[in-house]
């Protein structure tokens, strides 16, 4: 073979060598962008499906010049007051407006002095006397008000279920500018130098008979406001 054949052979197989390796990159080339392009379309699928930090309870990316609105200040609810109109001691005349307290006690605290301290508020209210009534015991032996008795008072225009009956105390007597027993004894214990005492003793049994119970008291009551207006 002549030298010039040679070269031609030559040649010719370089060139098919070349063409080979042009047909492999272009092959490797194309497996890369189509699994480029398959990454590319899972991504854009899962999007749709994601959400905001914001709607998962998060607060979300911050965005300038927005402030972030305030959350309302849970409402406290109102404190409950005494149905009965009677003040506490814990609690008596917080506002000033009454000058003067009266004192009823009988022996559990929750009968006649009850009775006696509403009708005594409603009837000096009514005249707008600057006068107001408690209802304390002897000798306390319940924490709550008998049901006829909360049935009697009802019926009265009174709501004393919500009422709790206490002991009297010196604390009590000294706060009083009158003191009224009904039925029972001051304690000893609770009697002041100052004290100014009054009795009530025939006012019957108001779980035996609470009509006379009522009226008895309702009387003693009028004779009462009258001379508190009319001092």
């Amino acid at each position: 073979m002549s030298t010039v054949k040679i070269a031609v052979v030559a040649a010719v197989l370089a060139g098919l060598i070349d063409l080979l390796a042009c047909r492999e990159n272009n092959r490797d080339g194309q497996q890369v962008s189509a699994s480029k392009a398959a990454a590319a379309t899972q991504s854009t699928a899962q999007k749709p499906n994601e959400k905001p930090d914001a709607d998962e309870g998060g607060e979300g990316p911050a965005v300038p010049g927005k402030v972030a609105p305030e959350k309302p200040a849970p409402q406290q609810s109102p404190g409950k007051q005494d149905r009965t109109g009677l003040p506490s001691s814990a609690s008596r005349d917080p506002a000033g407006t009454h000058t003067s307290q009266i004192l009823f006690v009988c022996e559990h605290g929750n009968v006649k002095s009850l009775m006696a301290a509403s009708y005594f508020n409603q009837l000096a209210q009514e005249r707008g006397l600057p006068v107001r009534a408690v209802a304390r015991g002897s000798a306390p032996n319940s924490t709550t008000v008998p049901p006829a008795i909360v049935r009697g008072l009802r019926g009265d225009g009174f709501d004393v279920s919500a009422f709790h009956p206490s002991a009297v105390s010196a604390s009590d007597v000294s706060a009083s500018q009158l003191v009224i027993t009904i039925g029972t004894a001051l304690p000893l214990d609770t009697q002041t130098a100052q004290l100014k005492l009054e009795q009530w003793n025939d006012v019957p049994p108001a779980s035996v008979d609470y009509g006379g119970s009522r009226d008895s008291l309702k009387s003693h009551i009028k004779d009462l406001v009258e001379q508190l207006a009319h001092p």
